[in-house]
Order: C-alpha cells, then sequence, then structure tokens
C-alpha cells in the first residue's frame, strides 16, 4: 500500500546475458526527490536522491536498474534512447511486509 501516490515509474533493466532491455511501467507510486550536501576542504558536494515506494508486486528491481519518472512506453536497446528522459540509478531496494510496499533508492 503506497500511502501519497503521486507518479508513475518506468523501470529498465539489462539483462547481462541477452544484452537487452526489458521495461516494466508501475502506476501510483510515491516519487520523493531529495538534495543532500556536503562540505569539505574540496567544496561543496551536491547529490540528489530519490526515493520511490511502490505496492510489491510481480515484478523485480535490481541494483542499477534505470527509472524515469512516467509511464514510458519506449522499448529501448540502449541507454542513450533514453537521453530525452530524466534517468535515475537504483542503488538500494527494501521491502516492507507491513505496507505491502518496496522502497526504491535511486541517485
Amino acid at each position: 500500500m503506497v500511502l501519497f501516490p503521486n507518479s508513475d515509474i518506468t523501470i529498465y533493466h539489462l539483462d547481462s546475458k541477452t544484452q537487452k532491455y526489458s521495461r516494466i511501467n508501475l502506476e501510483n507510486v510515491n516519487w520523493s526527490g531529495k538534495r543532500n550536501s556536503t562540505v569539505s576542504d574540496k567544496g561543496v558536494n551536491i547529490a540528489y536522491t530519490v526515493m520511490i515506494s511502490a505496492e510489491i508486486g510481480d515484478y523485480k528491481v535490481y541494483t542499477g536498474d534505470k527509472v524515469v519518472k512516467g509511464n514510458i512506453t519506449l522499448d529501448i536497446t540502449r541507454l542513450s534512447d533514453l537521453n530525452a528522459y530524466e534517468v535515475v540509478t537504483v542503488i538500494g531496494t527494501q521491502e516492507s511486509d507491513l505496507f505491502h510496499s518496496i522502497n526504491i533508492e535511486c541517485k
């Protein structure tokens, strides 16, 4: 159960054996973006992270998958096909049995 759905997303996964991309479209997810900054002796480092909450389903999300905000119907053969979109990369996932949801962290 996603408490505050505000977006649809499209996830692209590269199969390492076939070198082909598969596409998953998910509706009614919660997309939450956040800007993080740190200051060091080398200057200011700014990083953007995105947290996505979606209902658990019959799909699998892997680290390294590419996520695009919106319901995209484009089947791709290479990442450059997504140049017209803002693409984030999955860096981790966590399932919540309490809310029957999966949290997807992206950068």
